[in-house]
């Protein structure tokens, strides 16, 4: 299996992250679990009444209905402290990486999905789900935490012991970054793609 390479940049110290920022990070549809997301954040903002959760992604529409306006919707109270960026450039997502306590995606279908390895290449506590690729990307617990997309509780409860936790949170930004570099980084990819090509090679 070759894998699309993921860069490694310049990582954002655990220290200078906001201690209250979530980030996601996809487009607003029902598949990426966004909705799941937003129905979970009042727990969260019961919880850590300083928190606040970004939204990066293009809208879409839902029976005709702008995704954005129905998830905000969802808030019952807490609207303020979620913020709706639209469709950003890839440059302005990536920045964004960098400031996050934690990235959250609880996507129910996904391939081989990027938006959870570049914010673990970035050093971002990385919550991801269980369905799709979730468990080949990631150990739970190790190099980041595994959710179900159906239980927004659970979704709730991860993203409060990132908010709260400093020691695992500074865990699963060097295992997380780690398990890129090793596995995913483009450097890795592109060795197994020589190799791999080197075996499917006639013989002379």
């Amino acid at each position: 299996i070759l894998y699309n390479p993921v860069d490694l940049p310049e990582v954002t110290p655990m220290s200078t992250r906001s201690r209250s920022r979530g980030v996601f990070t996809g487009t607003l549809n029902s598949k990426k679990g966004v909705i799941s997301l937003v129905r979970a954040w009042p727990e969260v903002q019961h919880a850590c009444p300083d928190s606040e959760l970004h939204l990066f992604g293009k809208d879409t529409l839902t029976d005709g209905k702008s995704m954005a306006g129905y998830l905000a919707s969802l808030l019952n109270g807490c609207r303020d402290s979620v913020h709706f960026h639209g469709h950003t450039s890839r440059a302005e997502l990536l920045e964004n990486l960098k400031y996050p306590r934690v990235a959250v995606f609880p996507s129910y279908a996904e391939a081989f999905a990027m938006a959870p390895l570049e914010a673990m290449a970035h050093g971002c506590p990385t919550i991801y789900s269980r369905r799709g690729s979730g468990s080949e990307l990631i150990d739970d617990g190790r190099e980041g935490l595994l959710i179900d997309p159906d239980q927004p509780k659970e979704i709730a409860a991860a993203i409060i012991r990132v908010l709260r936790d400093d020691e695992l949170a500074g865990r699963l930004e060097q295992a997380g970054r780690r398990r890129v570099a090793e596995s995913f980084s483009a450097p890795v990819v592109l060795r197994s793609e020589e190799h791999t090509s080197e075996l499917q090679s006639p013989c002379n």
